[in-house]
């Protein structure tokens, strides 16, 4: 244990790495880490509620994740979906460099650069179908979500984000909107005061609408499907829904599945995937 704390120090040295990214379950490792890097950023993925507990006491971050962590051989796979994670949870920033020290059945040095994940490049595929700030806060909404969920249950959630006037035409209220003759600062997405309101209207059946400038329109829509869009098995009804409105519109359509699975669709198509779990 003493020679891989070495060589983390020696990385983070090189790499000129600002945030620590532990995954673990083994509790001596992190005090260890903890004692012998003091000045750097830590965050831990652990699916040991003790462990969680403990170290939230001691002020150090923490993911917490369902499964034992990375069991399986596809570890960069699911070392860049738990970084993408933290990353929409705010955890981590676009100029972080990250150091995962991973100590599980493996051992493993990995450093990456926050700007190379996917999430980043998100800007060019949107263009200029949304903002990326807007729709960045949407999915840390979408985040809490999926992690919170309601009455000890997973929930799913679907937003609509963009061209208002058409998404409003292709859809029909489900319920009275709950937004109709509030100003726009107690329905901007932006505003994290606001954020409580809009995660428990966003868990209502149908879609949760927002317009490009942040602002809350209506939820509780009810989408059409279009039967020539093409999924994945497993996919569902709020799935082809967001297919469908953004394939029927220009806007932009963020699933949230109670299996803890945020999908970003596009004309029709799945652009981007992360697990929040």
């Amino acid at each position: 244990m003493k020679a891989f704390i070495n060589a983390c120090k020696l990385m983070i040295k090189e790499k000129k790495n600002t945030v620590l990214f532990i995954i673990t379950n083994d509790r001596e490792l992190i005090d260890a880490v903890k004692k012998g890097i003091p000045n750097i950023d830590i965050i831990v993925a652990t699916n040991k509620q003790p462990i969680q507990d403990d170290l939230l006491e001691m002020g150090i971050k923490v993911k917490n994740i369902k499964d034992t962590p990375l069991s399986s051989l596809n570890i960069l796979e699911q070392v860049q979906n738990l970084l993408l994670s933290i990353c929409i949870e705010g955890l981590i920033s676009i100029d972080d460099r990250v150091l995962c020290l991973i100590y599980t059945e493996l051992e493993a040095l990995i450093s990456f650069h926050v700007s190379d994940l996917a999430i980043m490049h998100l800007k060019d595929e949107i263009g200029n179908r949304g903002d990326i700030k807007i729709l960045e806060t949407i999915l840390n909404l979408a985040s809490e979500i999926s992690r919170e969920g309601r009455e000890g249950r997973s929930v799913g959630a679907l937003f609509v984000l963009g061209d208002s006037e058409n998404v409003l035409k292709y859809s029909r209220p489900l319920i009275l909107n709950p937004f109709k003759g509030h100003s726009e600062d107690t329905r901007n997405v932006l505003n994290k005061e606001n954020w409580e309101t809009i995660k428990e209207l966003a868990q209502l059946d149908g879609a949760f609408l927002i317009n490009n400038d942040g602002i809350a329109i209506a939820t509780g829509r009810y989408i059409g499907v279009s039967w020539d869009i093409y999924l994945q098995g497993g996919l569902g009804g709020r799935h082809l829904a967001a297919a469908s409105i953004s394939k029927t519109t220009k806007a932009i359509a963020i699933s949230v599945s109670t299996s803890g699975i945020i999908r970003i669709f596009k004309d029709g198509r799945e652009i981007f995937k992360v697990s929040t779990v």
